[in-house]
């Protein structure tokens, strides 16, 4: 994935989707993130089934695969935050 992890400065090395069944029978989508500095797991979404939380992770992957490479991520990447910036 190619978006910095905030605060970190950092081009990540390499990233992870991952779906987790949770206690309640929810499914969470988790993305791993690896740098120089360490590794980061971040909770990015919980779903009731097992086929949104798989889409999903894929909707994260196929996005950050499309930015890989694509130089400068903090002017290539979308601005999802706010969606009128560039």
């Amino acid at each position: 994935m190619t978006t910095p992890t905030p605060g970190s400065g950092e081009e990540p090395m390499s990233y992870e989707t991952t779906v987790e069944e949770t206690s309640d029978g929810q499914f969470e989508v988790i993305v791993t993130t690896v740098q120089g500095d360490g590794a980061q797991r971040q909770q990015v979404g919980t779903h009731a089934t097992r086929q949104k939380a798989e889409l999903a992770a894929s909707l994260i992957d196929r996005s950050a695969k499309r930015y890989e490479g694509a130089g400068d991520s903090s002017k290539d990447a979308p601005n999802f935050a706010n969606p009128e910036l560039p």
